[in-house]
C-alpha cells in the first residue's frame, strides 16, 4: 500500500469504529486489497478487507460522496458478487480437504455473503443489488450456498447462515413479475423467475433443515414472497406440492420443539408462512 492508502485505511477504520463519515477512496482501496493481496499471497488480507466492507456498506456517509467518487462502490461490490459466483462453499471445502487454506477461504465466502446481505440495509444498497447486473448473481450464490450438503463441523454453518440472510433480504424486494405491474395486477400476471427461485429454494427440503436460524430465514422468505406476489405465488407452491413442506413442519417438528427463544421464532415464522399461503390461495 502507498502512504496515501495506509492513511485512508487508518481513517476508514476510525470512521467505522466511531460511526462517522468515511473517507473518500474507501471502496477503491478495499477493491485494490481484494484484487491484489490474494495474488501476492498476503495471508488474511482478503478476509480483513471483506470485514471492513461488510461494515462500510452500512454507513450512509459511504454513499454521500459517490457523486464525487465515480463508480468505485459499484465496481467493488460487483467484484465481491462475481467472486462468489467463481468460488463457493463447496469448492473451498474441497480445497480444504486437499490441504489448501480452506478455512480462510470459507470465512471469506461467509463474509462476502454478509456484505451482500448488509447492502439491503439502505435504499441505495437495495437499488444496487436488485439492479439487472447483480441481482441474479447474488440470488444464485445465496441459493447455492443455502443448500450446501454438510454438517456444521464441516465449516458450512456460517456460510449457510449468511446465505439465508441474503435470500431473506432479497425476498423482501423480489420483483413479483418479470414484466412490471403493480398492486392487484400482480395476482393476474405470471410469477417472476426470481420469485419462483426464492420460493423453490426456500421450501425445497425445508423439513430436513437442521439450523433453527436458517429455518426461520427460509420461512420468512416464503412469507415475504407470498405477500408480495399473492395468488400466483400461492398457486405455484400448491402446484409443486411444496405446501407439504410447511405441513410437515407443523405436524412433525413444531410439537417436538423445546421451550426457548429460538423455538418460538420457528413457530412464529412457520405460522406467518402458513397464514400467507392460506390468505392468497
Amino acid at each position: 500500500l502507498t502512504p496515501t492508502d495506509e492513511d485512508t485505511l487508518t481513517r476508514l477504520q476510525q470512521a467505522l469504529v466511531s460511526n462517522s463519515a468515511v473517507p473518500h477512496y474507501s471502496f477503491t482501496l478495499l477493491l485494490k486489497i481484494l484484487t491484489t493481496w490474494p495474488e501476492r499471497g498476503v495471508v488474511g488480507g482478503e478476509f480483513a478487507a471483506l470485514c471492513l466492507l461488510r461494515l462500510l456498506v452500512l454507513q450512509p456517509s459511504a454513499y454521500n460522496y459517490m457523486h464525487d467518487n465515480g463508480n468505485s462502490r459499484v465496481e467493488c461490490i460487483t467484484h465481491v458478487v462475481a467472486r462468489l459466483g467463481e468460488r463457493g462453499g463447496e469448492a473451498v471445502a474441497k480445497a480444504a480437504a486437499e490441504g489448501a487454506q480452506g478455512k480462510t477461504d470459507m470465512a471469506c465466502v461467509a463474509m462476502a455473503l454478509a456484505t451482500v446481505a448488509n447492502m439491503f440495509a439502505l435504499p441505495s444498497g437495495v437499488e444496487m443489488v436488485m439492479g439487472a447486473g447483480l441481482s441474479q448473481l447474488a440470488l444464485d450464490a445465496a441459493l447455492r450456498e443455502l443448500h450446501l450438503a454438510g454438517k456444521p463441523q464441516d465449516g458450512f454453518q456460517n456460510i449457510r447462515l449468511m446465505a439465508g440472510a441474503v435470500m431473506h433480504n432479497f425476498a423482501q424486494h423480489v420483483p413479483p413479475t418479470d414484466g412490471g405491474g403493480a398492486g392487484g395486477a400482480w395476482a393476474n400476471a405470471d410469477l417472476s423467475e426470481q420469485a419462483t427461485q426464492v420460493l423453490c429454494g426456500a421450501l425445497d427440503g425445508l423439513r430436513t433443515e437442521v439450523d433453527f436460524t436458517v429455518l426461520v430465514r427460509r420461512l420468512k422468505a416464503v412469507a415475504h414472497v407470498l405477500v408480495r406476489c399473492q395468488k400466483t405465488a400461492a398457486d405455484l407452491v400448491v402446484m409443486l406440492g411444496l405446501d407439504a413442506e410447511l405441513d410437515a413442519l407443523n405436524t412433525g417438528l413444531v410439537p417436538l420443539l423445546p421451550e426457548g427463544a429460538a423455538a418460538a421464532e420457528v413457530r412464529t415464522a412457520l405460522a406467518e408462512a402458513r397464514e400467507a399461503l392460506a390468505a392468497n390461495r
